[in-house]
């Protein structure tokens, strides 16, 4: 809806809600006067009234909030960009301040961002008291719209670590009487929220044991010969991993951009030396690619996946046989999209070396160090076959598809493969699991509060007026739920922020 609305002209019109709005206490206010009278009559208002003008206000000001967080975003990527490349290095290798004026403070300053924080603030006071509460919306359901609002803000502009911002949220929503602490802690006990905690110590233990990176040199011992061929090695390597390890963010930061990152540069590409176009732009792009491609094709691909079951669970669409049911539904887009991406890479990107018989050798003498296949990579491997045949027979064995990831990882620590000790230092999980399971009961609040459902009657009233039909409403909804992705760094926060509204 946002960048409905990025053209220079403005149409408070095109935001028009049904019925009229009042404040919680009853008062009319004029949100633009700054002035309280008292309650209109609103039997004799008609289509074009001044309550309708509210209306309009509340959601123009209201669908800002994503344009908001564009500018604060790009306003602090620019100071980024223009901090020296050597300086910037140097103060993330050190953890410090690239400025040194603002060393002392940071050396002694270690709360909250002052001007994120105060951006924070301020959206959600705007939203709450500065806006006016539409009809048919209760003040209980408009206060928790204005602490999820300010939370996902947040999350996206990082006054505070996500949990830790997520926390305050949900503090600020108990101390008000908007939710309770029960009902914002209920999310913890959330089987899925336990599948994303899980698969961070399954990625663990492919990275423990090395499992992933023998399937992919194994795949580019086999078909790494021409630049293209290892671009499609590297992804139907990832399409497989991808079916047992349940994160995206590790699957390619820790397995396949390094992979290809050292064929690359075993190949004379890198760009340290002004040589990436030889192999490694190329390469980098269509691994980059095939993450997203794989993630869409398994359920257990990524995080988001579950948490999009979990969402759309609460608004009354369940799915029978999850795991099967996804891969049927994801597997033509998702194996289309895979064939035809590194095609596309290629010829957007063509690489300057198109024979890379290095490759293999390189993969082959990679195997070689490794040696014989370890008793652990074993262990990882069957459990990992285990798990997936039990998530796919799921109707048929009657097994929970948390039960099943619970067994995997009990067997992966009676071998010894994952140890306790690795789960609790998997500190990405547990943080995770943290502001995911608060985000995921505040946006069951925003639902059972009907928020969700003014929202989605708002957006669908629009897209009547303006006469669309089924297949171009598609369309446009898709075009803007893909572009306001760029607002956020977690495609977590992405999807428990806007997956309900727009379903």
């Amino acid at each position: 809806l946002a960048f409905e609305n990025s053209t220079p002209s403005w149409s408070s019109a095109a935001f028009s809600f049904p019925g009229n709005v009042v404040h919680a206490n009853g008062a009319h206010r004029s949100v633009l006067a700054g002035r309280r009278g008292p309650r209109p009559n609103y039997a004799d208002v008609n289509a074009g009234s001044e309550g309708q003008v509210l209306g309009q206000q509340s959601a123009g000001v209201l669908l800002l909030a994503p344009l908001l967080l564009i500018g604060y975003q790009s306003r602090k990527l620019g100071r980024s960009r223009r901090m020296p490349e050597t300086q910037r290095r140097n103060a993330a290798a050190s953890g410090t301040s690239a400025n040194p004026a603002s060393a002392g403070a940071a050396a002694t300053w270690k709360g909250a961002k002052a001007k994120p924080l105060a951006f924070c603030l301020a959206l959600g006071l705007l939203i709450r008291f500065g806006l006016p509460v539409p009809t048919g919306v209760t003040p209980q359901a408009w206060s928790m719209l204005s602490i999820f609002v300010a939370t996902i803000s947040g999350i996206v502009t990082e006054p505070l670590p996500a949990p830790g911002v997520a926390l305050c949220g949900l503090t600020l929503g108990v101390l008000t009487g908007t939710l309770t602490f029960a009902q914002g802690m209920a999310s913890f006990t959330d089987e899925v929220i336990w599948l994303v905690v899980l698969a961070f110590f399954f990625a663990r233990g492919f990275a423990k044991t090395g499992l992933g990176d023998r399937i992919a040199f194994n795949v580019v011992r086999a078909v790494g010969g021409t630049t293209l061929g290892l671009a499609y090695g590297l992804n139907a390597a990832e399409a497989i991993v991808a079916a047992g390890m349940p994160s995206s963010a590790a699957r390619a930061a820790g397995i396949f951009y390094p992979i290809a990152d050292s064929v690359a540069k075993a190949s004379g590409s890198d760009p340290a030396q002004g040589t990436e176009k030889k192999t490694g732009r190329f390469l980098v792009q269509s691994a980059f690619q095939a993450t997203g491609n794989s993630a869409s094709l398994w359920l257990t691909g990524a995080a988001q996946n579950m948490l999009v079951l979990r969402l759309a669970s609460q608004i009354g669409y369940d799915m029978p046989s999850p795991f099967k049911t996804w891969l049927v539904a994801c597997s033509v887009p998702a194996l289309v999209a895979m064939a035809l991406t590194p095609l596309l890479a290629f010829k957007l990107l063509p690489p300057e070396v198109k024979q890379t018989p290095e490759a293999p050798e390189a993969a082959r003498a990679k195997l070689s160090a490794m040696g014989p296949m370890s008793r652990d990579e074993l262990v990882m491997a069957l459990t990992l076959l285990g798990m997936v045949t039990l998530w796919a027979g799921a109707s048929v064995f009657h097994i929970p598809p948390v039960v099943t990831a619970l067994l995997g990882l009990c067997t992966l620590m009676l071998f010894g493969t994952v140890t306790w000790a690795d789960c609790v230092n998997e500190k990405g999980a547990w943080t995770t699991f943290t502001w995911f399971a608060i985000l995921v009961g505040m946006s069951a609040m925003l639902n059972k509060l009907g928020i969700v459902k003014w929202l989605a009657s708002t957006i669908s009233s629009r897209i009547v007026s303006l006469g669309l039909t089924a297949g171009p409403a598609f369309v446009v909804l898709s075009i803007m739920y893909t572009a306001a992705h760029y607002l956020f760094a977690s495609q977590v926060a992405h999807v428990g922020a806007l997956y309900q509204p727009f379903a």
